[in-house]
């Protein structure tokens, strides 16, 4: 019984948090591509466009996330051996 209590705890854990099933790499690539597409707005808004500031302001939120999950993977990964 213990085993399937697991499982449905990762299924909710993975339903919850998507990029905790994912490896390191792979989310470490995420934000890899998140970064290199934001880089023709990061040009814009040094031209002086504001929505494309907006929109480089998203995706470094977004990258943050990211790089916190990758740190609570890491660390998880770490106590777990």
């Amino acid at each position: 019984m213990a085993i399937t209590e697991k499982c449905a705890a990762e299924t909710a854990i993975n339903t919850l948090f998507p990029h905790y099933s994912m490896s390191v790499r792979e989310m470490i690539q995420d934000m890899i591509n998140e970064l290199t597409e934001a880089i023709g707005d990061a040009e814009k808004h040094d031209s002086g466009n504001s929505a494309a500031g907006t929109r480089v302001r998203k995706v470094m939120q977004a990258c943050k996330g990211l790089a916190q999950d990758v740190r609570v993977k890491v660390q998880g990964d770490k106590n777990s051996r």
